[in-house]
């Protein structure tokens, strides 16, 4: 068994899309396996151990996912809800791949969009949910993106009403438009360019007209405008 699961772990060596890919990997792999890390399940309590350093447990949601292992998903979860701003990062990242080939989870990924215990978990929560595209959980990422009092929550959940991309979302991302953040701004861009309403193009317009006056930021925001009305056009051929 423990030889399966070390055949296992280095077969990850080969999947690594460039170089810093699998160099990485192959630290996590030495580092778990000099731990004495030698099955799933020693993985799964390593990541829930909150006895265990940050690193350990970041490296060993990391593997969790991938090796899209389903049985990791409850301690996932639970990370996601209450871990540091890291391992709810390591677990929103672990979920949105092994989710796809499990249950979903949606109601407790939805649970965590409102009551997670951080700002950090609210909005890993609305990542994973976005890239999954779980449309049951538009109504309480619109609530977010109105509500919420934290930048990172507003920009995520426009974020993942754009990767949702359903435009009855188009009527609250417009209004998001103005908002005093720039990252939130952004990812209204963003999500109104994938929502494909021809109703955003206006408003979208005014930030393009803009583009030449102000920061670099201001640059940014128009020029991404310009993408996400080319977006919205290209639909509607």
């Amino acid at each position: 068994m423990k030889k399966d699961f070390e055949t296992i772990l280095k077969s990850l060596l080969l999947q690594g899309p460039n170089r810093g890919d699998r160099s990485r990997t192959e630290a996590d792999v030495r580092l778990l396996l000099n731990r004495g890390v030698d099955s799933f399940a020693a993985l799964v309590a390593t990541a829930d151990n909150p006895r265990v350093s940050s690193r350990m447990r970041s490296v060993a949601c990391r593997v969790l996912g991938q090796t899209n292992h389903t049985p990791a998903v409850p301690a996932l979860l639970t990370l996601l809800g209450n871990g540091s701003p890291l391992l709810s990062w390591e677990a929103a990242k672990a979920l949105v791949t092994i989710l796809p080939s499990a249950n979903k989870a949606s109601r407790q990924l939805k649970h965590t969009l409102v009551s997670g215990r951080g700002s950090h978990n609210r909005a890993g929560a609305a990542y994973v949910l976005g890239l999954l595209g779980t449309k049951s959980a538009l109504p309480p990422l619109i609530h977010l993106l109105q509500t919420s009092l934290t930048p990172e929550v507003r920009s995520h959940a426009a974020e993942a009403l754009g990767n949702i991309g359903e435009p009855s979302a188009t009527e609250p991302l417009i209004p998001a438009l103005r908002d005093r953040s720039s990252r939130v701004r952004l990812a209204a861009i963003y999500a109104l360019g994938e929502a494909g309403d021809e109703t955003a193009i206006a408003p979208l317009k005014r930030l393009v007209g803009s583009r030449g006056a102000g920061s670099g930021r201001s640059n940014l925001i128009g020029r991404e405008a310009n993408q996400a009305i080319k977006r919205i056009r290209r639909r509607q051929i």
